[in-house]
């Protein structure tokens, strides 16, 4: 089943054991601009600056949730009617990415939910590879499945370029040499990535256009150490207990 679905089905759940007693609460969303989503960062190649991706945010009396799509919705309207909605539409989606984000924040039932800003983005590639060796049993060849530039910098001088495979959806960035690494194609060559790699960061924005379903799958299936990064599946990994990595979210 969607892991988009389980999460909701979940949430509906806490609901109907009041654990979530404000049921009719009122959900706002709307896109941000790239300075409202990430402030100031010192570079230019994240793909919100470019207007590749744009982060939605979610407001559930005062308590924040955002997403990353290539398909922002704007919407006024209750948690009810959100949980109804059928998922169809990528829009669809991401508001109810942001939604559960804000909603579970609100309950204090996640965190990290409010995407980090200014040089912060540099930091959390920063920190992530110290973590990243401590995950490390065997083997240094590392997967990144959705590319964030900052976080590949990090790893081709960390781990070296020989040791790291990554992908992308853009197709404007497949095939291109990044910090001495070849971005592949990530509606093809993940698997080749999974298979190669003894850790794979995922980007938790493919919850939203509804990759991270396979991904997950094959992840479980090959046994293989994993996390999801970013801020977007907050929520989804809260709920649903995945891996998650998220150092400067708010």
């Amino acid at each position: 089943m969607d892991l988009l679905i389980q999460a909701k089905e979940k949430l509906i759940k806490l609901l109907q054991q009041q654990a979530i007693r404000e049921i009719s609460i009122q959900v706002s969303a709307r896109g941000l601009t790239p300075e409202e989503a990430i402030g100031l960062p010192g570079r230019t190649d994240y793909p919100i600056m470019n207007g590749k991706e744009v982060m939605i945010e979610a407001n559930c009396d005062g308590a924040f949730g955002q997403a990353f799509t290539d398909a922002p919705a704007f919407f006024n309207g209750t948690l009810t009617e959100v949980l109804q909605m059928p998922l169809e539409k990528t829009s669809d989606r991401a508001l109810l990415v942001a939604t559960l984000n804000a909603v579970l924040r609100k309950h204090q039932l996640a965190e990290k939910t409010v995407h980090c800003k200014n040089e912060e983005p540099e930091q959390c590639s920063q920190s992530l590879m110290p973590w990243l060796e401590s995950k490390l049993t065997e083997g240094r060849k590392i997967g990144l499945i959705g590319l964030q530039p900052a976080m590949l910098e990090s790893l081709s001088e960390t781990f070296g370029p020989q040791n790291i495979m990554a992908s992308d959806l853009n197709p404007n960035t497949i095939g291109t040499v990044k910090w001495s690494v070849t971005i592949l194609d990530g509606s093809c060559d993940n698997e080749r990535i999974i298979e190669a790699s003894d850790f794979i960061l995922v980007t938790g924005s493919s919850i939203v256009n509804g990759s991270f379903n396979e991904l997950y799958k094959s992840l479980r299936t090959k046994t293989k150490s994993f996390a999801a990064f970013g801020n977007t599946i907050s929520g989804v990994a809260s709920l649903l207990s995945i891996p998650h990595v998220c150092f400067y979210g708010r």
